[in-house]
């Protein structure tokens, strides 16, 4: 069981990641919220990139990354684009672990949330 959006991001699929998502999409993240189609897709793009493990298990979207379980909330507009993600994940451990592996990705410094 796949979802378009988790094979888009899984794949790093770029062009795909653009077509889901509305221009004014944004994705919160538990360290901070990310605003506009290129930064989100930057920003799954590169998940993907980090993860090799990435597939929803339930039908309400969780997911796992490697020792992460996590909830993505999806909520869709009207003309069928993506235009707000939640990510929420635990335990803190490996989710601390994860932030600072995807801070050094994106090239930024990893805090507390925004």
């Amino acid at each position: 069981m796949t979802t378009p959006l988790i094979t888009a991001v899984a794949n790093q699929d770029r062009d795909e990641l653009r077509e889901l998502l509305a221009e004014d999409v944004t994705f919160n993240s538990p360290v901070r919220s990310y605003t506009g189609r290129e930064e989100v897709t930057h920003l799954l793009a590169t998940i993907g990139s980090l993860e090799d493990d990435l597939r929803p298990t339930r039908s309400v979207t969780f997911v796992q990354f490697g020792k992460l379980d996590g909830v993505l909330h999806e909520a869709w507009d009207e003309d069928g684009r993506l235009k707000e993600l939640t990510l929420t994940l635990r335990p803190l451990g490996p989710l601390l672990k994860a932030v600072d592996r995807m801070g050094r990705a994106l090239g930024e410094p990893a805090g507390p949330a925004q």
